[in-house]
């Protein structure tokens, strides 16, 4: 999957280093959603500093967004790195599903803690990658 002119999703952004990262490789956007006020608003100087033109940054909860973001809106790429154990690979990823917010060769990169189970669903092929540790 190129990034060059792809649209990036980075969910749980935290720092934005994914999306910074699309950026500067020459994503056509990325939308950062990061709920914490203080990540995000450091977020959104790095943005405005680094990469001013690439797109947004979304103060919310990551599944609230996901619920509200419209059908019309497709990333070719979705970015999710959840804090762990706190069951949001199961209510996230199903928002993911339930819609057209991933284009349909798209690719979803999800971290998980090692001992969380990935979850499944028809149409949707887990590549568990290598276990960096």
């Amino acid at each position: 999957m190129a990034i060059v002119g792809a649209r990036v999703l980075d969910l749980y952004a935290g720092t934005g280093s994914l999306g910074l990262e699309s950026a500067s490789r020459g994503a056509a956007s990325v939308v950062w959603v990061e709920s914490n006020p203080r990540a995000a608003a450091q977020l959104q100087k790095a943005v405005q500093e680094l990469c001013p033109k690439a797109g947004r940054v979304v103060k919310s909860d990551a599944t609230a967004f996901l619920g509200r973001i419209g059908i019309s809106t497709a990333f070719d790429i979705v970015f999710a790195d959840p804090p762990y154990a706190k069951g949001l690979q199961e209510k996230t990823l199903p928002l993911l599903m339930a819609g057209s917010i991933v284009a349909p060769s798209g690719l979803v990169v999800f971290e998980m803690g090692v001992e969380e189970v990935p979850f499944e669903s028809p149409g949707w092929s887990p590549d568990m990658g290598s276990d960096v540790r």
